[in-house]
């Protein structure tokens, strides 16, 4: 069932898929267990304000909290580490990637779905996105944890639950959402059910209790 899949919407934090999926892609030439120190200019308004100024996490961690959470401040930590091991602007290589996909009217201008003005996709290139991905079991762990805790390098404990939680694990193999206050209330559901595998996608919801 598909309905208004070329009309443009905006992500809001389901653009934080793109970064886990660069981030797996990865993981071969990346250390997911090194400690990132996080600074003042890291930290982003907004949802999974939970890591404190000067305390080192590791990668792991904080990829956690990014899906968990929906963590901004992860977001960008998290890009920065993924530009300086790689050596690639991410906003550019991901919407390169898109582009190459089919994903045409979709444009990505920042790594956590803050609200801007040129950032956009269609229901119909984000499907282009999430049909690949519903068998692959590495990224829907990331989406599937209910809660977790983590220290940083020096003890700093951080406590997360999931942005989303009212769901039956038994079915539901995926979950991630995008707010954006007021009327903004995204919703991607991954689901195996009888032997069917797919996904659920809603987004602009005007109430959260709507989604």
């Amino acid at each position: 069932f598909q309905k208004d899949i070329d009309k443009k919407v905006i992500p809001a934090s389901t653009i934080k898929l793109f970064l886990l999926d660069e981030l797996i892609k990865f993981k071969d030439g990346l250390n997911f267990n090194k400690y990132i120190k996080i600074q003042q200019e890291d930290l982003i308004k907004g949802s999974g304000n939970n890591l404190k100024v000067g305390e080192e996490y590791k990668v792991i961690d904080i990829m956690k909290n990014l899906m968990i959470s929906s963590s901004n401040t992860s977001a960008k930590v998290l890009r920065k580490y993924f530009e300086s091991e790689t050596g690639v602007d991410f906003i550019q290589h991901i919407n390169n990637i898109n582009k190459d996909k089919g994903l045409l009217k979709t444009n990505i201008v920042n790594e956590h779905g803050l609200a801007n003005r040129a950032q956009s996709t269609t229901l119909k290139d984000f499907s282009i996105f999430l049909d690949g991905k519903i068998k692959h079991n590495d990224f829907k762990v990331f989406c599937n944890i209910e809660s977790y805790e983590f220290l940083s390098k020096s003890g700093h404990k951080v406590s997360i639950k999931n942005t989303y939680t009212f769901y039956d694990h038994t079915h539901i193999s995926a979950v991630k959402t995008g707010s954006l206050v007021p009327d903004i209330f995204n919703i991607i559901l991954f689901f195996n059910f009888k032997g069917f595998c797919g996904y659920i996608a809603d987004f602009h919801n005007e109430k959260i209790d709507h989604r």
